[in-house]
């Protein structure tokens, strides 16, 4: 009920627009007499004289956008005959400039209209979207679904490690789901090169792999996305020497709590990236904990940057 009263109402005020509106007439484009400058009230633009075929849908369209509820009043309209047809041209206050050529008089006044019309955010008729309950009671706004986006990427990245000072090459993947301004994913790490630069062992070697789950908050800053979420990530490190007695090695895994930022720049599907991230093992990092007593003391903690790219919707 409320709609259909919201929908009198603007009829309401159409119905006395056009009342209160001097209507254009064809009269006023009989032949001999030379075309009006201006629609009254219509801030409409006659520039020549069009063919007679056109003098009626004129009129009729000037006295129709005059009575326009929504009607943009910084909308300006400069209408010139085309050999058979009409160009109209529209200009806002912005700067904006529309242009339609016009083949049928039949599709003039809708394409006035619709240049003419305030966006639908303005309007006084669609300032929300609501579900109406048959019975009248409350309603309730009815809220669009989230968009769904899938987002996969990998770069590689310079990477170092303590206690101890490690220093590490490793590339890496990862691929995320994004609802809304919200993302979740999963990625994995593959620490390739590892060098310790403190006392080693003879033939010393290492490497690491870690696999993260993420949850981050996109925030847009003019061509770029910024992401800045939080990791928690299962690492396993690997370390093996070369003692006379034969090769050892051996491996642990640990849990580490890291953070990321992370910005791909672009609005193609194809974007490039840069990500920064730190993370710190809470068993690692408090003690000295060793895979063997010959080998280099495990790190508890490790930060990176990285390059790459991101392919998905921006």
């Amino acid at each position: 009920m409320r709609a259909f009263r919201d929908r009198l109402g603007a009829l309401g005020l159409a119905l006395a627009g056009l009342a209160s509106v001097p209507p254009v007439t064809a009269a006023e484009w009989e032949a001999g007499k030379p075309a009006p400058e201006t629609c009254r009230g219509a801030a409409i633009r006659i520039v020549g004289r069009p063919l007679e075929r056109w003098l009626e849908p004129l009129a009729r369209a000037c006295s129709v956008i005059a009575a326009m509820p929504d009607r943009d009043p910084t909308a300006r309209a400069v209408v010139s005959p085309s050999r058979d047809d009409l160009n109209v041209q529209v200009a806002l206050e912005d700067g904006r400039v529309t242009t339609r050529l016009i083949r049928s008089p039949e599709a003039l006044v809708p394409t006035l209209e619709a240049l003419f019309a305030l966006p639908t955010f303005q309007s006084a008729a669609s300032r929300a979207v609501v579900a109406e309950d048959p019975s009248d009671g409350p309603r309730d706004f009815v809220r669009p679904a989230a968009h769904l986006g899938v987002e996969i990427g990998g770069g590689v990245a310079g990477r170092i490690a303590g206690p101890g000072t490690y220093l590490l090459a490793s590339p890496s993947i990862f691929a995320q789901v994004r609802s809304g301004a919200w993302l979740g994913g999963v990625g994995l790490r593959w620490e390739t090169l590892e060098r310790f630069t403190g006392t080693a062992p003879p033939g010393f070697e290492a490497d690491a792999l870690a696999l993260s789950l993420s949850v981050a908050r996109r925030v847009h800053a003019g061509f770029s996305q910024i992401d800045v979420g939080v990791s928690p990530r299962l690492v396993s490190q690997t370390q093996t020497y070369q003692p006379p007695s034969g090769e050892t090695s051996g491996t642990s895994t640990d849990l580490r709590t890291g953070a990321f930022v992370r910005a791909a720049f672009g609005r193609s599907p194809v974007r490039f990236l840069v990500e920064a991230d730190a993370e710190v093992s809470p068993t690692h990092l408090p003690r000295e904990i060793r895979i063997d007593p010959a080998s280099p003391r495990l790190p508890g903690w490790s930060a990176g940057l990285s390059v790459g790219a991101v392919w998905g919707e921006p």
